[in-house]
């Protein structure tokens, strides 16, 4: 029976991990097109604590648990382009969550890609073989001020390829439907998305959605939102979307909620 509460543990701490995952990633680029990219990753303290018991139960002998490494950040350096470097990782601690800001610092935001699917920052927690996680990349094109002419940067959000929607969600009887949709709600309340881009400067144009200032926002998805539209929410619970430009299809139209839904934003500033 112990062993088997055990695995009870594991099992809920797995599907509640990416569900109380704060993830914010703000990249900030030069007139020079140098800059850096700002990840921020929180994780509610009581599952980290909870993972941390189960790993003294199962035989570790520090019981720690890690979000990520510095080994792991590095890697994440290399994969995000040439020239790309960690240079700082700050731990953060408040009153309910525990987590991270790595810093990571780029020459040329030409040759940078950007993760914007999320689940990279989520500490491993697959099985071994299992695939790793869907990157969705953000690249740029960027050309410096000539004259008076601003500073120009172009950032291409992924999109689907034709051919790879998710499947249609499999009918399922009242009750079934009724249960996961409430799964869902539970594991899902605490969780923000936020993606953003800053320039050094003043933008003077832009065609993106959503601007404040300097910043473009890329996308600002706070589930604790989603979860109070029920109509969509019911929606995304009971879907079989295989990627986040397909979350981002569902809730573009909630209240509150920011997503960018153009392929090519285009960004001048000085």
């Amino acid at each position: 029976m112990k062993k088997l509460w055990k695995l009870v543990i594991i099992i809920t701490a797995l599907l509640t991990m990416g569900s109380c995952i704060e993830s914010t990633t703000l990249v900030r680029v030069q007139k020079d097109g140098s800059g850096e990219v700002e990840d921020t990753l929180l994780m509610r303290t009581d599952v980290i604590q909870m993972l941390m018991s189960v790993s003294q139960e199962m035989g570790e002998e520090s019981g720690d648990f890690e979000l990520v490494t510095r080994e792991e950040l590095e890697q994440r350096a290399r994969e995000m382009g040439a020239g790309v470097m960690l240079t700082s990782v700050e731990n953060i601690v408040t009153e309910t969550h525990t987590g991270y800001r790595a810093l990571f610092t780029f020459q040329d935001i030409n040759t940078l890609q950007v993760n914007e699917n999320p689940d990279e920052n989520v500490p491993d927690s697959g099985s071994p073989g299992e695939e790793a996680p869907n990157r969705e990349i953000i690249t740029f094109q960027f050309e410096k001020a000539k004259g008076k002419n601003p500073a120009s940067l172009i950032i291409n959000l992924p999109r689907e390829e034709e051919g790879t929607e998710g499947e249609e969600p499999e009918e399922m009887p009242e009750g079934q439907s009724e249960d996961m949709i409430n799964m869902f709600r539970e594991i899902f309340k605490d969780m923000k998305i936020n993606i953003a881009l800053e320039v050094d400067g003043r933008i003077t144009a832009t065609n993106a959605t959503h601007q404040q200032g300097s910043k473009v926002i890329l996308m600002e998805l706070d589930f604790g939102r989603i979860i109070q539209n029920e109509e969509v929410f019911r929606e995304l619970a009971l879907s079989n979307t295989n990627s986040l430009e397909e979350t981002k299809e569902l809730l573009k139209d909630v209240p509150g909620i920011k997503v960018e839904m153009q392929d090519r934003i285009e960004v001048q500033f000085k």
